[in-house]
Parts: C-alpha cells; sequence; structure tokens
C-alpha cells in the first residue's frame, strides 16, 4: 500500500472513473441490444405482413389462371427468410456480448501499481491471475 495518501487518493479516482467507464459501456450495449431486438421485431412483422400479401396474390392469379400458375412466392420466402435469419442471428450475437474491461490496459493498471509499491507480489499474481481467467 502507498505511504502517500495522495498517490491513495489518485488511485481511488482513477478506480471510480473506470468503474463510471465501464458502466457507461455496458449500459450503452444494453440500449443497443434493446434497439437491435425491436429492430428485428419490426423485420418480422414486416416479412409476415408483406409474404401474407404476395402469398393472397399468388392465390388469386392462381385461381384465374385455372391453378396453372407458378408458386412464386416461394422464391421470395427462402430470399427474405435466409435476410430475417441472419438479422437474427447478429441480433443474438449482439444481446449475448457483454463488454468486457480491456485486459492489456488492466494488466498495464496492475503492472504499475506493483511497481509503485501498491500492491505486493501476492496481491499481483492474484490480481493478474483473476484478470487472465
Amino acid at each position: 500500500m502507498h505511504d502517500d495518501p495522495f498517490a491513495r487518493a489518485v488511485e481511488r479516482v482513477e478506480t471510480a472513473e473506470q468503474q463510471k467507464r465501464d458502466a457507461k459501456r455496458a449500459q450503452r450495449a444494453e440500449r443497443l441490444s434493446g434497439h437491435a431486438r425491436h429492430a428485428l421485431h419490426i423485420h418480422a412483422t414486416v416479412f409476415v405482413a408483406v409474404n401474407v400479401l404476395l402469398i393472397a396474390m399468388w392465390a388469386v392469379t392462381w385461381q384465374l389462371s385455372g391453378g396453372t400458375d407458378y408458386p412464386w412466392f416461394v422464391w421470395v420466402l427462402l430470399g427474405w427468410g435466409i435476410g430475417l435469419a441472419a438479422h437474427w442471428t447478429a441480433t443474438r450475437r449482439l444481446a449475448s456480448s457483454r463488454p468486457t474491461p480491456d485486459s492489456s490496459r488492466e494488466l498495464e493498471r496492475l503492472a504499475e501499481l506493483h511497481r509503485a509499491g501498491s500492491l505486493d507480489d501476492e496481491e499481483f499474481r492474484s490480481a493478474k491471475a483473476k484478470l487472465l481467467t
């Protein structure tokens, strides 16, 4: 531990600022995740509505042609369905990813605290091991 009260105060301020940055990063990620889920719901709703209309259009033309019209709506369902699946995958990935502290920056900070004498060898090793796991 530092004997210098100023160094301890600086260390506390730096830790508090880092915690604020991490909290803001987590809040921003949560907000983006919420927006992504909302956008996916809109995409899925439009997908269903448009494809129901396309199937209805095909059914009408099928009736008018005497049942010989090719079911072309299947290609729209397939192509757009692939896009919707990709959107769903990206949204799940975004929702599951949580911001993690920058390991190299944290290791540098630990090394600096160790050099300054704030952490003894055992504290440094355990903090480093905890950060790397």
